[in-house]
């Protein structure tokens, strides 16, 4: 019991995002992903210039912990691909996060499945940010979910003040 609940608190919020950051963590899941599910899981991303507030980074670190844990459920994908970067110009600058895979894709109606609370609960997560996320997706072509997210005072640590 003492190891699961470990595992769970650990799986909710990793002290590897607290201690080096998103990129890493992201890194980190990714790993983890492919150990469990032995699926080809690339990250593209280095360490971001902005140091994100707490609430952006456990958003993003769940949008992405969400995203692996629908495609091992129901992808059935042998890669997986997540990026994350900043575009634009100084203040106008966007948080830009994809995840991409090569499965199964969503059927058609996907977005009211009665009792799917998984894509809903990231479109919320990326809303509360000032963002916006987009999927996209066709039968046999994979899934590709695009975050976007402003960098301002709301997202950022001291460089929007």
């Amino acid at each position: 019991a003492s190891k699961t609940s470990k595992q769970i608190m650990t799986d909710l919020r990793p002290s590897i995002l607290e201690d080096l950051g998103l990129v890493a963590a992201i890194d980190w899941l990714a790993n983890d992903f492919k150990i469990k599910h032995g699926v080809s899981c690339k990250v593209n991303a280095r360490d971001l210039p902005v140091k994100l507030t707490e609430q952006t980074s456990i958003a993003l670190f769940r949008i992405v912990q969400e995203s692996l844990t629908n495609i091992a459920k129901h992808a059935h994908a042998e890669q997986v691909e997540i990026s994350i970067m900043i575009k634009g110009e100084r203040d106008k600058e966007t948080l830009m996060l994809s995840i991409n895979d090569d499965g199964l894709g969503l059927h058609k109606g996907f977005k009211s499945k009665q009792g799917s609370y998984g894509l809903k609960g990231m479109h919320e997560r990326a809303i509360a940010l000032g963002g916006k996320l987009t999927v996209t997706s066709e039968n046999n072509n994979g899934v590709q979910l695009k975050i976007k997210i402003p960098m301002n005072k709301d997202t950022c640590c001291g460089a929007y003040a």
